[in-house]
């Protein structure tokens, strides 16, 4: 199975988006994702203001979360890119 595609958007000095980036990896020691991450600091101006105050942000092939999200929010997604979900 290939595995997922995930992208968390944050930055440095984001204590939230560290807390989200340790709930990411506690995950995928279940379940085989790849994890990209984004710091928002190195794209455009306008993609840097639009997601400033919303990281950190997961998006995923059909989801996208917004901080806070848990275990439970992870495993929707996941099963959403399953075949067959």
């Amino acid at each position: 199975m290939n595995r997922p595609n995930w992208q968390l958007y944050g930055t440095l000095g984001c204590h939230l988006c560290d807390h989200a980036e340790q709930l990411l990896q506690q995950f995928s020691d279940t379940r085989p994702i790849q994890l990209e991450q984004i710091d928002i600091a190195d794209l455009s101006p306008a993609q840097t203001e639009a997601l400033a105050m919303q990281i950190p942000v997961l998006t995923t092939g059909h989801s996208r979360l917004s901080w806070p999200f848990s275990l439970a929010d992870l495993m929707r997604a996941y099963q959403s890119e399953l075949p067959n979900a």
